[in-house]
């Protein structure tokens, strides 16, 4: 099967109101639902919602499309990614792909087990003295270790295994990464034993992994991470999404931490939009998940050198999504657990509005104290290792100010500096003196002019009856395949619209540019257009024949201006023509037509 088929399974088993309804309020009114655009700040609700036609449409800042639209807008998900989420969300099970993963069934066996052994490791927490005593003097509050289900695996062998054993499936104890079998014995036993257990979540709440933190410090690494499994893989989450997606959609900002502990002392301390990576610096799928709800981060590793190691690697990482990035450097080399505990949320905030720009930052880091202007040598590793991080930037734009920056800051050329970027990375970026090229010119005719009154009117009723011409006289029935030709002839996707009667208001849409799509919405959901259609399309019709015959008899008029005037004959017949159409059009005028309402 096809992608369109699983459109198909969604659409079926989800509707747009309940899948809107997650993100906000929404009120009848009439036959649609309404609600404050969850895309704009408004105070007057200007977001519509279809369920009959299974759409919707703000008429503040104009985006609109199907359910699969809203979750690719709100979620920041590309089509594939949308098609799995909205599955999850309906509960249904989408036709076998060639990159498809693990069946529903094994995803929601795997979940089931994790549920399982968080609730496990929380009962096991409260019987060992030792590991809440640790907590305690991390400085983690009971209701704070409640909400992030923190635990304590024993250290027995098989305390785990034991509890889940004829619970789950023996396969999906297999495959779920909490457990390894002895290569002498064959028998299972447990991955983390004697550890405090940070269950790992990802954006929507599942629990898919763990972090094991060692109480004793005797026996392995400090640390230790679940495994990749069907529901987990490594470099794609972060920890504290879970909770934190809902600050970044209010501040569409985003503090990277380094470690759980940071993270959650943060988010305790009232600093909600905090997230910690899962290894020493973000991968590229981080980046993405973190872009789809910021647009701007601030990163807060440790002051050491390998905090700035993993800041640099970071700060290239979210470099190529286009983010607005800051670094926040605490004073003494201290991490942001010890400083939250020590100074306090208000110094903690105060740090973080003045965090540094990331070029700031590299060039503070690079220059190591010294004055660069002052040594060639330093000047030129600066100049390019700063190259190498600023060609990662994709807005041309963007990238120009930071090198023009770079020139300003180390009393150098742009000229050599555009050089040494040509050297390095193969790109060479315009001079600010080269000629500017001439982008194509932009359809300049507004939206809001693609069709007159009478035209939108039509097509309002047009689109919300199928048949609407029922509606008309006989012979007007007859006539009205050439009359939309014509009128529509510069905008023919309109008649391809028309004439497409799939249920689906989106897959009408299909033959539609993609730029007038949110007319189309908006002709169809406006509320000025109160007329009852079998009184109102009549007249429609004949106003739109008039449309029709002022069209044919301005093109004919062009005809004759362009003719030479030796063709007298063919002059004359385009005459005749032009004076039978304005007296068919005047005709018209003087035809009473029916009054609405």
């Amino acid at each position: 099967m096809t992608a369109p088929d699983s459109v198909s399974i969604i659409k079926d088993n989800l509707t747009i109101a309940d899948l809107v309804g997650r993100y906000v309020s929404l009120k009848r009114k009439g036959s649609r639902l309404t609600a404050c655009c969850p895309f704009h700040n408004e105070k007057t609700p200007s977001f519509h919602v279809d369920s009959d036609k299974g759409f919707f449409h703000c008429f503040g800042c104009g985006k609109g499309g199907d359910l699969i639209k809203f979750a690719q807008e709100i979620e920041g998900l590309d089509f594939r990614e949308t098609l799995d989420f909205l599955a999850d969300i309906a509960g249904v099970e989408l036709p076998k792909r060639r990159w498809s993963g693990p069946g529903r069934d094994v995803i929601e066996n795997i979940r089931a087990l994790y549920d399982d052994a968080v609730a496990y490791y929380q009962n096991q927490l409260r019987r060992n003295p030792a590991a809440r005593d640790y907590l305690d003097r991390r400085g983690l509050r009971e209701n704070t270790v409640n909400l992030f289900k923190i635990g304590y695996a024993p250290s027995q062998w098989d305390g785990l295994y034991n509890h889940l054993q004829g619970k789950h499936p023996p396969q999906i104890i297999d495959q779920c990464g909490l457990f390894k079998r002895s290569k002498t014995t064959g028998s299972w036993f447990d991955l983390f034993r004697d550890r405090v257990m940070f269950p790992i979540y990802d954006a929507y709440g599942h629990a898919i992994a763990f972090g094991g933190r060692l109480v004793s410090g005797e026996d392995g690494p400090k640390y230790i991470n679940s495994p990749e499994t069907p529901i987990y893989t490594k470099g794609k989450h972060v920890f504290n999404a879970q909770f934190a997606k809902a600050f970044f959609k209010k501040t569409r900002e985003a503090v990277i931490v380094e470690g759980y502990m940071d993270a959650i002392q943060i988010y305790q301390a009232g600093v909600g939009h905090v997230i910690a990576g899962l290894g020493t610096a973000f991968t590229d799928d981080q980046a993405k998940l973190v872009g789809r709800f910021a647009k701007k981060v601030i990163l807060n590793f440790d002051g050491d050198s390998a905090g700035f190691k993993a800041a640099r690697a970071t700060i290239e990482t979210f470099l190529k999504q286009d983010m607005d990035i800051r670094v926040a450097a605490l004073p003494d080399n201290m991490d942001p657990d010890d400083f939250v505990k020590s100074q306090g949320v208000d110094a903690y905030r105060a740090q973080l509005d003045n965090a540094l720009d990331f070029f700031d930052f590299l060039l503070q880091y690079l220059a190591d104290g010294k004055n660069l202007r002052d040594d060639p040598r330093q000047r030129s590793f600066a100049v390019q290792e700063l190259c190498r991080s600023l060609a990662l930037i994709q807005d041309p734009v963007v990238r120009n100010h930071y090198l023009d920056l770079l020139a300003e800051r180390l009393a150098l050329s742009r000229h050599l500096i555009d050089e040494v970027m040509h050297r390095q990375t193969g790109k060479s970026t315009p001079s600010p003196r080269a000629g500017r090229q001439t982008p194509p010119a932009p359809d300049r005719r507004p939206k809001s002019g693609l069709f007159n009154k009478i035209e939108q009117e039509f097509l309002h009723y047009a689109m919300r009856d199928a048949d609407y011409a029922r509606f008309l006289e006989e012979s007007h029935r007859q006539t009205l395949p050439r009359l939309l030709n014509r009128v529509f002839h510069d905008r023919p996707w309109t008649v391809d619209f028309l004439d497409n009667r799939q249920s689906d208001f989106e897959e009408r849409l299909a033959p539609v540019p993609e730029s007038c799509r949110g007319l189309f919405r908006e002709i169809y959901m406006s509320e000025a257009f109160d007329a009852e259609p079998n009184q109102r399309l009549e007249e429609l019709f004949l106003e739109l024949y008039k449309e029709m015959l002022l069209k044919q008899s301005a093109i004919l008029k062009q005809r004759i201006r362009s003719l030479p005037p030796d063709e007298e004959r063919l002059i004359k017949d385009l005459m005749r023509k032009n004076s039978l159409l304005m007296k068919e059009y005047h005709q018209l005028i003087k035809r009473r037509a029916p009054t609405p309402g």
